[in-house]
């Protein structure tokens, strides 16, 4: 079949790169995921700024443009940062002169892409500095409580889903498992 993605492997190996890519800075930076594109754009970017697998010891980005690449503008998917505003936009002197921002993307070597997360405005800025000594960790998803509506282990009969992370320390995996489970199937022979 032409023009069928799927069965071209390579194409297949390098797009399910990518979404890998993108799906892990998304989680790891916590930004909504209406900016999916803006992380796959970054990690196409990132990806033709390491070296290549195909062309070992070589780089993309050098080899379209015939020249080295400077890496250090690089910062992860959704890195904390302070953008200036410039002074013709401020409103008074004492207007806040800085705006803190997340990274989405690129535009070249000297501006970024850039979303102010209490607003949700998206604008593009070369005058900014990142802060280099935090992290950027996505808070940790609430847990979950099942319902017998909505339970996914509709096998256990008391309803009991959630391990505490005690629980979890105290027990081995393997108890651990079992408990969750249940017993195991026996299988009858005719």
């Amino acid at each position: 079949m032409p023009y069928a993605h799927q069965q071209n492997s390579t194409a297949e190996c390098i797009m399910h790169t990518i979404l890998d890519g993108a799906h892990s800075a998304m989680a790891e930076s916590g930004i909504a995921l209406k900016y999916w594109a803006d992380a796959i754009s970054t990690i196409v970017y990132v990806q033709n700024l390491i070296l290549s697998s195909q062309q070992p010891g070589t780089i993309p980005a050098e080899l379209w443009f015939g020249q080295h690449q400077n890496i250090s503008h690089l910062h992860p998917f959704g890195a904390t940062a302070c953008a200036h505003i410039p002074s013709d936009l401020s409103l008074s002197k004492l207007f806040p002169q800085l705006v803190k921002v997340a990274l989405l993307s690129y535009f070249g070597n000297d501006s970024y892409k850039l979303l102010e997360k209490n607003t949700g405005a998206v604008f593009r800025s070369h005058d900014v500095i990142f802060e280099e000594g935090t992290t950027n960790y996505a808070k940790q998803p609430t847990p979950i409580s099942f319902t017998d509506d909505n339970n996914p282990f509709p096998y256990r009969s008391d309803n009991q889903t959630q391990v505490s992370s005690e629980n979890r320390s105290n027990d081995t995996m393997g108890e651990l498992d079992q408990e969750l489970i249940g017993p195991p199937l026996q299988v009858i022979a005719p």
